[in-house]
């Protein structure tokens, strides 16, 4: 961009720029205090900055290829996670919830529950008037019944706000196999752990694979987080969109406490079951060198 003489010979003069430097700080003044007095009366801005925004689907999905069959080496998890935070450890969509578990899509802002059980689609304009919902949703749930119902789990409470909810959590390791199989070293130093998880939503559901290693110094203390190499391998059957069967095999290998891998993911809500016949073995290193393996089988 070029200025002309004149122009630039007008913002040189002294009072001009003293002037616009002072309206600049008035309106910045007045701006802060407008935007302080509409926090303490109780509005919700409506631009979430710690919010990730997609402008469209195509961009969303765009960026769910990319996460892809992504290979997930940590070494740090707690124990015992629940849902929501399992969910936001191993799936796409997880990974990018702020801490009010949002995303937003173009003028869509979608909102995770919680507990794990729930997804609210909320059109940016109704975001305020949602909050009696997600705030309540023990109260929302009991009354789902006096709610519009299109399709199972779809319920429009009101215009701009529609909850999916179906009793199913959005994340779980695989419900067959309860605890998950783990294998204990016989000096009982180190433990190992495989699963299956499956993740389902009304964005994105995903399937995958995860080892877990832990260890300890005696078999009078508890066991710790083992950062050790891992191993899993997996030749199984899944339930997935359009197939009553469908088959995935592969292995995959790293360094940490735990190996996460994805296997599979699509757009809609799908249940991901695994069905026979199915394998899957997980390996940590102990510390004599050996390996101890536990394994799902179905």
């Amino acid at each position: 961009m070029q200025f002309s003489r004149h122009a630039i010979s007008v913002i040189g003069k002294p009072c001009f720029l003293v002037s616009c430097v002072m309206m600049m700080l008035v309106g910045t003044l007045l701006s802060a205090c407008s935007e302080d007095t509409a926090i303490l009366d109780g509005e919700v801005p409506q631009v979430e900055m710690s919010r990730a925004h997609f402008d469209n689907k195509a961009d969303l999905e765009a960026y769910l290829s990319s996460y892809g069959d992504t290979t997930i080496v940590s070494v740090a998890k707690k124990e015992n996670p629940s849902i929501m935070e399992a969910f936001r450890t191993n799936t796409a969509i997880g990974a990018i919830l702020n801490d009010n578990l949002e995303f937003e899509v173009g003028n869509t802002i979608y909102k995770y529950g919680q507990a794990g059980y729930t997804i609210y689609e909320i059109e940016k304009s109704a975001y305020d008037d949602a909050g009696k919902y997600y705030n309540h949703e023990p109260e929302t749930l009991a009354s789902l019944s006096s709610y519009p119902s299109p399709e199972t789990g779809k319920y429009e409470l009101e215009d701009g706000v529609t909850l999916y909810y179906t009793g199913d959590p959005v994340f779980e390791y695989i419900s067959a196999f309860s605890p998950v199989p783990t294998r204990i070293s016989a000096d009982g130093l180190t433990r190992v752990q495989v699963s299956y998880w499956k993740s389902r939503g009304i964005v994105e559901s995903s399937c995958g694979v995860e080892v877990e290693a832990w260890s300890r110094n005696s078999v009078n203390e508890d066991f710790a987080s083992y950062e050790t190499d891992l191993q899993v391998q997996w030749d199984i059957y899944f339930n997935a969109p359009g197939s009553v069967k469908t088959p995935a095999g592969g292995s995959a290998s790293g360094h940490g406490n735990v190996l996460r891998k994805q296997i599979y993911w699509c757009t809609g809500y799908y249940s991901m079951d695994l069905v026979s016949p199915s394998l899957i073995v997980g390996q940590c290193k102990c510390h004599d060198g050996s390996w101890l393996s536990a394994k799902v089988s179905k």
